[in-house]
C-alpha cells in the first residue's frame, strides 16, 4: 500500500445555519492513479531548502469567478480522480456541476451533477460505486447521502432538520458506515420538542437504518471529522465538549463499538481533522491552540496539530505546531505512511518559529527529521509573489509522489489553470557529491521521505547513514564489497536519484560494463582531422595494434575502448593525476569491413568520446608461382628445348649447355693458376 491516507477534510463554512458534510472512505489496496503534469514553471529557490517538484494543472480546472471550492477529493478505482465541491463546472465540461470525475487527462461528468446543489464529500464504495453528500442549495429543502450504481444516482439518506454540518463519512463494517454533522435528528418527526440523545451529531447507515452510537451530545455541536481507527474503533472530532458523558472527551473521541473513551483530555478548541497513522496513532488538527493532558493541562508546541499515541497515552508535538493568528486552523491532513510523511492544509501561515509565510497553507512534517517542508518555490519572482496558494486548501490526497490539493485557490504555485485544484509531484533527489573516504557528508535536494534504512546506496552496496535534515545526510559505513557501478543514490519521496559518485580508494573503479547505444551516441564526436589514434589515422584493418590518447577525465578514473558497431572491448586503463587515459588495444582480427567508430567511455562519470573510422580488409601477401612437374614420360622437355632459368641477382636466361660450357671454361682457367703458383 503506498501512500494511501485520510483524503479530505472539511472547511468552516455555515450556510443556512446547516454545516455540511466530507466523506472519505479510505479502502485498502487502492493502485496508483494517474495525472497530467505540465512541468516545473518556476525556478526553484536559490539556497537549498529540500524542495524538489512541480505543481501542475488537471486540465483547466474550476476557474470560473465567484465562490468555488474543491471540498472533497477520493480515488476511484486505479485510474480516476473524483472531486466534489461548489463549483459549476470543472475544466469546462458540462454536466460537472458539484462532482467531476479526472481520468488523468480530461474532466467527466456523472449524471447532470448537483445543480444547483453543493458535493461536500465524496467516497468511492467500489470501482463501480461513489457516495456523495449533498447540499441542496434550496431553503427548507432536506439534504442528502446519494449513491452512484453504476449508471445513476440513488438517495440513500434524507436529512430533514439541521443537515450535515461539515461532518464526515467513513465505512465502519462491510455494510455499515458512519457519518457525522450538525444534525439534531434525522426526520422532523424523531426530534419532536426534546432531541432524543445518541443520534445527535452522529449516527450509523446499515441499508436504510439510521442507528445511534451510544450516549451521544444532547446539545448542538457540530462533528466535523471522523477516522476509522482500526476494526473496531471510530475516532470522531468536531466542537463538542463531551461524548456520552465521559470526561476528557473534549473535541475529540473514540468510539469502541460499545463506549466512548478519551484521548488524553481532548483539545482547547474543535477538531476539523483527523488521519490515522498507524494501529497506535492518529493525527489530529483543528483551531485549537493545544492538545490537552487527561488533568486538563495543556501540552506544549501542539497548536493547530499534534499526534495521539495510544501506547504511551499522551500527545506528541510535530515540531512546535502550526500558527499564527485566529482563525488559523488545519483542515486537511494526509498521513504517508511508506515514507512517514504528514501533509497538512487549510488556513495557516508557518510553523511556529518559521520565516512569515514559510508554509502559506500546506506543508509537509518529515518525521525521520522532524520538521516542516514547504511545498512552494521562490517566494517572489519579478517581484510578484509566489506562494503554493493565495487562499485556503481544503482537501488533500496522496499518492506516493503525488499530492492532489483541493480549496479555494488560484493558480497554484503561480501555474495557470491550477484552480481549485492542482497537483504537486515530487521529483527524486539530485546532487553533485564525489566521496572518497568515510564518514562523509551527502548535500542536495529531494532528500524527503529518505527511509531510516535502505535509502542510500554506493552503487549496489547500502550504506549505513543519518539523515540531518532535507538537505543533508550523514553517512558512516558500507554494508558490503561486491561492487556494480558507483553512482551515490538515495531514494526520496520523488523515487531514487543520483546525488553523486563515489570514488577510489572508496570504491573500486567501475568495471567494463557495455555502454547503451543511447550513452554512445550522447558522447561527443571527434572529427577525422583529430584521431583518436593518432599514429594510425581513422583507416586501419583487423588485427592492427593502435594506441589512443584523450583527456577530460576524473583522476585515476577507469576508461574503456570499444570499438563499436556492436560493441567490443579491446583496452581499458586508468586517468592520470591531470585526466588524460592512453590505452592500447588491437582491433578484432575478425572484424569486417566498412564503418564503424572508437568509443572511449567512462563508466563512473559517463564521460568520453567517439569517432568514425574506416576498416579495410588486410592486403594478401605476395606468392610465387610454383613449377609445374611432368606427369609422365611424354611430357619430359628434351634438352635443347629446356626450360630457361632465370638468376635471382642478374637475371639473365641460360640454358643448360651454356651452363656446362661456363664451367668448362672455369676448370681450365683454374688449374693453369695451380700450376703458375
Amino acid at each position: 500500500m503506498t501512500g494511501l491516507v485520510n483524503i479530505t477534510r472539511p472547511a468552516s463554512r455555515v450556510l443556512r445555519g446547516v454545516c455540511l458534510i466530507a466523506v472519505v472512505i479510505g479502502l485498502a489496496g487502492w493502485s496508483t492513479g494517474s495525472a497530467h503534469s505540465s512541468g516545473r514553471g518556476i525556478a526553484p529557490l536559490s539556497t537549498p531548502d529540500g524542495v524538489l517538484g512541480s505543481f501542475s494543472a488537471l486540465g483547466t480546472g474550476s476557474s470560473e469567478a465567484g465562490w468555488n471550492t474543491v471540498w472533497s477529493i477520493a480515488r476511484w478505482g486505479n485510474d480516476r480522480i473524483v472531486v466534489g465541491g461548489e463549483f459549476e463546472q470543472m475544466g469546462g465540461v458540462t454536466g460537472t456541476a458539484a462532482i467531476a470525475v479526472w481520468n488523468g487527462n480530461q474532466w467527466s461528468a456523472l449524471g447532470s451533477g448537483f445543480h444547483p446543489g453543493k458535493v461536500y464529500s465524496v467516497a468511492a464504495l467500489d470501482s463501480d460505486k461513489l457516495v456523495a453528500a449533498v447540499y441542496s442549495n434550496i431553503e427548507n429543502a432536506p439534504d442528502h447521502v446519494y449513491e452512484w450504481n453504476g449508471s445513476g444516482w440513488i438517495n440513500r439518506v434524507t436529512v430533514e432538520e439541521g443537515g450535515f454540518g461539515e461532518g464526515d463519512v467513513v465505512p465502519w463494517t462491510n455494510s455499515t458506515i458512519a457519518f457525522s454533522g450538525s444534525f439534531a435528528c434525522i426526520t422532523s418527526s424523531e426530534c419532536g420538542d426534546v432531541p432524543p440523545v445518541g443520534v445527535e451529531g452522529i449516527a450509523l447507515l446499515s441499508g436504510n437504518t439510521v442507528s445511534a452510537l451510544g450516549l451521544g451530545e444532547r446539545y448542538f455541536a457540530r462533528k466535523y471529522s471522523l477516522a476509522r481507527w482500526s476494526d473496531d474503533k471510530l475516532v470522531v472530532g468536531g466542537d463538542f465538549d463531551q461524548l456520552g458523558g465521559v470526561p476528557g472527551t473534549k473535541k475529540v473521541a473514540a468510539w469502541n463499538g460499545s463506549a466512548w473513551s478519551a484521548l488524553g483530555g481532548g483539545t482547547n478548541d474543535s477538531v476539523r481533522a483527523i488521519a490515522r497513522k498507524d494501529d497506535d496513532s492518529l493525527i489530529v488538527g483543528g483551531l485549537f491552540t493545544s492538545a490537552l493532558n487527561a488533568d486538563g493541562s495543556s501540552v506544549s508546541d501542539t497548536a493547530r496539530i499534534a499526534e495521539w499515541s495510544n501506547a504511551t497515552g499522551s500527545w506528541k508535538p510535530l515540531g512546535s505546531g502550526l500558527c499564527c493568528e485566529w482563525p488559523d486552523l488545519v483542515r486537511a491532513i494526509a498521513v504517508d505512511s511508506e515514507r512517514d510523511l504528514i501533509y497538512a492544509g487549510g488556513r495557516f501561515q508557518k510553523y511556529v518559529g518559521g520565516n512569515d509565510n514559510s508554509l502559506n497553507s500546506v506543508g509537509v512534517w518529515d518525521e525521520g527529521v522532524r520538521e516542516w517542508i514547504p511545498l512552494q518555490y521562490s517566494p517572489t519572482e519579478n517581484g510578484i509573489d509566489r506562494y503554493v496558494v493565495q487562499q485556503d486548501v481544503m482537501a488533500i490526497h496522496v499518492d506516493g509522489a503525488k499530492v492532489y490539493l483541493g480549496g479555494d485557490f488560484r493558480n497554484a504555485g503561480g501555474v495557470a489553470n491550477a484552480d481549485r485544484i492542482a497537483m504537486w509531484t515530487w521529483d527524486a533527489p539530485e546532487g553533485s557529491n564525489n566521496i572518497s573516504s568515510l564518514p562523509a557528508t551527502l548535500s542536495g535536494e529531494g532528500f524527503i521521505g529518505v527511509p531510516a534504512t535502505g535509502g542510500v546506496k554506493f552503487g549496489n552496496v547500502s550504506a549505513t547513514y543519518t539523515r540531518v535534515n532535507s538537505t543533508t545526510i550523514t553517512v558512516t559505513s558500507l554494508a558490503g564489497s561486491e561492487w556494480s557501478g558507483s553512482s551515490i543514490a538515495v531514494d526520496g519521496v520523488g523515487g531514487w536519484g543520483t546525488v553523486g559518485t563515489c570514488e577510489p580508494p572508496l570504491c573500486p573503479n567501475a568495471p567494463a560494463v557495455t555502454p547503451d547505444p543511447d550513452v554512445i551516441q550522447s558522447l561527443p564526436t571527434l572529427p577525422e582531422s583529430t584521431p583518436l589514434a593518432r599514429a594510425t589515422g581513422t583507416t586501419m584493418s583487423p588485427g592492427e595494434s593502435i594506441t589512443v590518447t584523450y583527456g577530460g577525465f576524473a583522476p585515476s578514473e577507469a576508461v574503456h575502448l570499444w570499438v563499436n558497431s556492436t560493441p567490443q572491448l579491446i583496452g581499458s586503463g586508468d586517468a592520470d593525476s591531470t585526466g588524460s587515459v592512453t590505452i592500447t588495444g588491437s582491433i578484432p582480427p575478425g572484424l569486417t569491413a566498412g564503418s564503424h567508430s572508437l568509443v572511449l567511455h567512462a563508466p563512473r562519470s559517463g564521460r568520453g568520446a567517439r569517432q568514425a573510422i574506416s576498416v579495410v580488409p588486410v592486403p594478401p601477401p605476395a606468392t610465387a608461382a610454383e613449377p609445374t612437374l611432368p606427369t609422365n614420360a611424354a611430357e619430359v622437355t628434351p634438352p635443347a628445348r629446356a626450360a630457361q632459368v632465370k638468376l635471382a641477382a642478374t637475371g639473365v636466361d641460360v640454358t643448360l649447355a651454356s651452363l656446362a660450357l661456363l664451367l668448362l671454361v672455369a676448370g681450365t682457367i683454374s688449374r693453369r693458376l695451380r700450376r703458375n703458383t
